[in-house]
């Protein structure tokens, strides 16, 4: 019998928590203004019951994984991130959130994704400004035009704060 891995237990809790009382507080809205939140708050319900199926009674629900091999998994050492790489992630979502703060949604969006899949998943230039412009047409499109709302600015144009 395994045992339950506490750390785990709590963030799945966490998390579900989270989605539920996103889900209560978005009912509260008007239909347009809870759409997204009722979605997000949906799925990472659906998602998380699974989770915590899986960590409460090691039911395998989703996937094969060395948990439930016949033979014991080796013992893990270490964190599962190294220093290196969560300091690359967390530079990375720092940029992001400055190019938004500084330029706004539209133009922050374009430049961080052209940048990230340039540096980081090292395709050409061309496919690079295709998969930015792609991404920036879908959020105008569905943000901007379907759903009519007004994404940050950026302080450079005119904003101040982002709305909270």
């Amino acid at each position: 019998m395994k045992t339950i891995d506490k750390g785990r237990l709590f963030f799945i809790l966490l998390l579900l928590s989270v989605a539920i009382v996103f889900l209560f507080l978005a009912i509260s809205h008007e239909p347009r203004a809870r759409l997204i939140p009722l979605s997000v708050s949906i799925v990472a319900i659906l998602i998380g019951l699974p989770l915590l199926v899986n960590e409460l009674f090691h039911v395998r629900l989703y996937c094969k994984s060395a948990e439930f091999a016949d033979e014991p998994s080796p013992p893990q050492t270490g964190l599962p991130l190294q220093t290196g790489k969560l300091l690359n992630i967390l530079l990375w979502m720092a940029g992001f959130l400055a190019l938004i703060f500084i330029l706004g949604f539209y133009i922050g969006i374009i430049i961080f994704l052209f940048a990230y899949v340039k540096i980081k998943v090292q395709i050409g230039w061309l496919p690079a400004a295709l998969v930015s412009g792609a991404l920036w047409f879908f959020i105008y499109f569905v943000f901007g035009k379907i759903m009519e709302l007004e994404l940050f600015k950026g302080i450079l144009m005119g904003e101040i704060l982002p709305p909270l």
